[in-house]
């Protein structure tokens, strides 16, 4: 099985010029490429010249001409749509005049990334479903044999055999056997008393560092016992963050809130629709991409992607005009964004691309990279795009509401029937 292959990029001369093929002096030659970013069928090109005049380029790939258009001076992102996984390829730009190529870039080659096998084993776990309704809503992957689910699940009582009406809301994967807890919430905020309430959501940095939220409170546990809940403000559906100083959540009624390390700090949504999904990247430089989608699942309202900007600001994005339900998202640090909902779309380029799927309401998607994605809903509806094409899988039971997935391990939990469910696939070579 391959995994998700690192773009390999090999740049031979880049500041240096190359001969026109009349043999003109090379000094004097002004056309640059580089690669952007390199994807299983997609290779993004930035190309420039010194040149304020503008012109005409052509991007050759291995001697054969696979890009045209006009140029204006300033540096233009160019891609080749023609690209197939798991290829080397050299690229030359050329500035054209008359249709003859005059000034030609350095060499630059290429390696397209590897798709990924679509190839899992499935096994299903279900808790539940004698003494009351039972769900699992969010789970986080520490490693294959720490996993963490949280929601609602009740049992009858041991002694009495009658339903328990304190439910365990979390579930813990040990590697052989999943392990029921409650985690303590307060009945109501600025009172004493705590019982174990449904959690909603989860964000795992290591062992020793899990956050798990009930309605608008949050409580983390630390690898032996958890801190007293605190309330926030947010009823919390979902959260993101990139370390404990600086934690996002969002929730009904269209808020956000930002954790510090010491506060949490509100921040504008500009709508009052739930907000049912989170998801960031850390860029090297040391700022932070947060895209959330706004849907009220079963209600009219807003239709948005909001982006949370590092001034703490969220916008409207991605020129979406959205008239169906964006539900979840995921994405890495490249130039594509997968959403799901009333439907699954990829989105490069301004560009929205639709996935052929089953036409089931779809809840979250995520990912190891662009060539690895899992998206999962309602009905049993789970499927892979390895980069280059999606499989759907025969119909697992179960209605999905979180997803997880790191490395050859996806776990999906949800309900059937009355039973929380949990949904653990292994890739196989």
């Amino acid at each position: 099985m391959r995994h998700v292959a690192a773009v390999v990029v090999m740049m031979v001369s880049m500041m240096s010029c190359r001969s026109s093929p009349t043999g003109g002096n090379s000094s004097e030659l002004r056309v640059g490429l580089s690669l952007e970013y390199a994807s299983c069928k997609e290779v993004w090109l930035k190309i420039w010249f010194n040149d304020t005049a503008g012109g005409e380029y052509a991007v050759n790939r291995d001697g054969n001409m696979v890009l045209t258009g006009h140029f204006n001076g300033r540096d233009t992102v160019v891609i080749d749509t023609t690209a197939v996984a798991g290829r080397t390829y050299s690229y030359i730009c050329w500035k054209m005049v008359n249709g003859v190529p005059e000034e030609g870039s350095s060499s630059l080659v290429v390696r397209t990334m590897d798709t990924t096998s679509h190839n899992f084993t499935w096994e299903t776990f279900r808790f539940g479903g004698e003494a009351g309704s039972c769900i699992l809503r969010d789970v986080a992957i520490i490693n294959d044999t720490d996993i963490w689910a949280v929601g609602g699940i009740y049992l009858k009582d041991s002694t009495t055999g009658k339903p328990d009406p304190q439910p365990y809301n979390l579930a813990v994967w040990d590697g052989k056997s999943w392990r029921l807890k409650r985690i303590e919430f307060l009945t109501f905020c600025e009172q004493p008393y705590t019982s174990s309430y449904e959690a909603q959501s989860i964000a795992a940095f290591s062992a020793q560092d899990i956050w798990i939220t009930s309605g608008s409170q949050i409580a983390r546990w630390d690898g032996t016992s958890q801190t007293y809940p605190a309330c926030i403000p947010v009823f919390v559906n979902k959260m993101w963050g990139t370390s404990d100083r600086n934690l996002y959540a969002v929730g009904y009624n269209g808020l956000i809130a930002n954790y510090d390390g010491g506060t949490w700090h509100k921040i504008e949504s500009g709508t009052t629709t739930d907000i049912d999904d989170i998801w960031g990247v850390a860029n090297p430089d040391g700022t932070v991409r947060v895209l959330c989608t706004v849907t009220s699942r079963y209600h009219l309202g807003d239709y948005k992607i909001l982006s949370i900007g590092n001034r703490g600001m969220a916008k409207d994005t991605l020129d979406s005009n959205l008239n169906s339900r964006v539900y979840g998202v995921w994405f890495d640090s490249s130039p594509y964004t997968f959403v799901c909902g009333d439907g699954v779309n990829m989105i490069y380029n301004g560009e929205w691309h639709e996935a052929n799927l089953p036409r089931f309401f779809t809840t979250r998607v995520r990912g190891n990279g662009i060539n690895d994605v899992i998206v999962v809903g309602c009905c049993g509806m789970v499927a892979h795009w390895n980069g280059v094409s999606w499989y759907t899988y025969p119909t697992m039971p179960g209605n999905y509401e979180g997803l997880a997935v790191k490395g050859n391990l996806v776990v999906a939990v949800g309900w059937v029937g009355g039973s929380a469910t949990v949904l653990m696939g292994r890739r196989i070579d």
